[in-house]
């Protein structure tokens, strides 16, 4: 008898084992349990009361999600990086009630082409951010057009051939950021304009050389566009279509083809009022534009790795320019026309040009200028009076220049000045005690040092120049 009890005890045993193994594999294989301290289970994904992360865990497909706990209140769904080809219907359907009003959904870096009408039904409520970034898609598929309160689309790296009206017109009340690329797309999609409350548009990889008038004309009836971004396309010349966006504030037109002259903006034939910051980074301007008709009340203007060797004097002053981005040009001076192209100038970026020296005049008639960076100039000569002009110069970088020792223009008595020198070795000899009368306690060297003795460049002016040991 007590064995045949054991019998069954064993039996009993070994049922319950295999139940727990066979439960174990089914959770490992087609999804894991979530509870509120530990749902790794298999290590599919990491979870926490706020968040399903499976990013780049080589998923072919959304994993099925058997989830307990309490006080789980999901805002981030993050399955970025897998092989998933397509996403179904009934994909979330446990996590209809685990959500907040507010989830944000990443899907970039997959292999997506298709996803089923009904496949965001149960979140079609909550999901306010979806990042399908780096895809297969071709167009905006219908079952976006049932997320009711989607306010940020990111459609990036994908061949976006084709626009549904449909579908933009179910979405337009409530998007407000659109980023897409269109390489696949040989003229502008005039179907953007149902997009009517949207406050950021980001265009990438455009494949067309000019844009038509007649398809961008509801484009300018955008109320809420604030922000137009359009990059990496194959505009050489300043769209006139653009010259109608009333109500943008930030126009971003970096890594695109403009090779014109100072007049390639004269298209626009009233001013863009609206216009604070202007970016034209990355093209192949060989001459500083004239900007001043189109956009005189800009107030940020970046013109960073052209092409540009001169600015003339024959170019429209732009009063409200208060920064100026130069960095990585081929400028052999700081032009003397700044002055009354931008009499107003407070912050200006020339870093990593070709200039040499920095005369007394150089920075004349920029009275306001706070801020200017010299980094990575091959820099040997400043003047002693260089700065004169400036009395409210507070942050002047001097990275990477040949200066080999501190110019004497350093001890000029600014107000709040903060001198941010190299952290290199400079030849500190008498030929620096013209600085005899410099405020250490406003400047910072960056630990800079003396090449003769390895002291710090501070301590040799405290000690030496301040001392009168240079006769």
């Amino acid at each position: 008898m007590h064995m045949h009890l054991k019998s069954n005890t064993m039996t009993s045993r070994m049922h319950t084992y295999f139940l727990i193994q066979t439960m174990l594999l089914v959770g490992a294989t087609t999804g894991f349990l979530f509870d509120v301290n530990d749902c790794m289970t298999g290590n599919v994904c990491e979870c926490t009361k706020t968040m399903i992360s499976c990013h780049n865990r080589g998923l072919i497909d959304v994993p099925h999600f058997n989830i307990t706990g309490t006080n789980i209140s999901i805002r981030t769904l993050d399955f970025s990086y897998n092989d998933i080809y397509t996403l179904r219907n009934g994909a979330f359907s446990v996590l209809w009630n685990l959500t907040t009003t507010s989830l944000n959904v990443f899907f970039n870096g997959n292999n997506i082409s298709t996803i089923d009408s009904l496949c965001f039904e149960e979140l079609k409520n909550v999901i306010v951010y979806l990042d399908l970034g780096y895809n297969s898609l071709q167009t905006i598929p219908v079952a976006i057009s049932t997320l009711t309160h989607l306010n940020k689309l990111i459609l990036y790296g994908n061949s976006i051939i084709y626009f549904d009206p449909n579908v933009l017109f179910r979405i337009c009340n409530t998007l407000q950021r659109l980023v897409i690329s269109l390489a696949k797309v040989n003229s502008w999609p005039h179907e953007l304009h149902f997009l009517y409350n949207l406050r950021d548009l980001e265009i990438y990889n455009f494949s067309a050389n000019m844009i038509r008038a007649s398809d961008f004309r509801y484009m300018t009836q955008m109320p809420s566009l604030q922000t137009f971004i359009i990059q990496h396309t194959d505009l050489e010349e300043f769209p006139a279509p653009f010259c109608d966006l009333s109500s943008v504030f930030f126009l971003n037109l970096d890594f695109n083809n403009f090779t014109g002259g100072k007049d390639i903006f004269s298209a626009c034939h009233r001013p863009l009022a609206n216009i604070s910051t202007l970016s034209l980074r990355y093209n192949k301007l060989e001459y500083f534009p004239d900007l001043g008709v189109a956009f005189f009340a800009t107030n940020e203007l970046y013109l960073s790795h052209n092409n540009i060797r001169y600015i003339t004097d024959e170019l429209t002053a732009m009063p409200l320019l208060k920064e100026l981005g130069l960095d990585y040009n081929k400028l052999y001076h700081i032009p003397s026309t700044l002055a009354s192209i931008a009499p107003n100038l407070q912050r200006l970026f020339v870093s990593n040009n070709l200039i040499i020296e920095i005369n007394n005049d150089a920075l004349g008639g920029l009275s306001n200028l706070s801020w200017l960076d010299l980094t990575g100039n091959p820099l040997e000569y400043i003047a002693e009076h260089a700065f004169s002009h400036n009395p409210y110069l507070t942050y002047l970088f001097i990275y990477n220049t040949k200066l080999i020792t501190i110019p004497c223009a350093m001890s000029n008595n600014f107000n709040q000045f903060i001198s941010v020198y190299p952290d290199q070795l400079i030849e500190c000899d008498c030929r620096m005690k013209c600085l005899k009368n410099i405020n250490l306690s406003k400047i910072s060297f960056n630990d800079g040092r003396c090449l003769q003795t390895g002291i710090s460049i501070d301590l040799f002016i405290e000690y030496v120049i301040k001392a009168d040991k240079c006769g």
